[in-house]
């Protein structure tokens, strides 16, 4: 978890140091009460291997104060299915454990 402004700031200079072309594009935002909800797409390519494209989906949850300050921010995303199964031999096992929690066939298309 992260503590502030400069900390912060650090995850997106790591981002930069470690990718080429990163982007974000934002899919839809909602608000409620105190919250935001953003639902961003994240691309690029590693520079360590730039055959090996990132796209990520996500949601950040914004949380902020009576006088709009911002509180807290938190992203959600899925990095077992959008990046950990690609990774050779690695990925093999998390394609394997995913497949436990996959919804069956005769279930599908009901």
């Amino acid at each position: 978890m992260l503590h502030g402004r400069r900390e912060f700031i650090a995850i997106f200079a790591h981002m930069f140091e470690v990718m080429d072309r990163p982007a974000f594009a934002i899919l839809d935002i909602a608000a409620s009460g105190q919250a935001g909800y953003i639902k961003w797409e994240m691309t690029g390519c590693l520079k360590s291997r730039p055959s090996f494209g990132v796209k990520l989906v996500g949601m950040s949850e914004l949380v902020f104060d009576e006088k709009g300050l911002l509180l807290a921010h938190h992203d959600h995303w899925d990095s077992a299915h959008q990046l950990l199964q690609h990774i050779p031999v690695g990925g093999w096992f998390v394609r394997k454990l995913l497949g436990l929690f996959a919804l069956p066939a005769k279930y599908k298309n009901r």
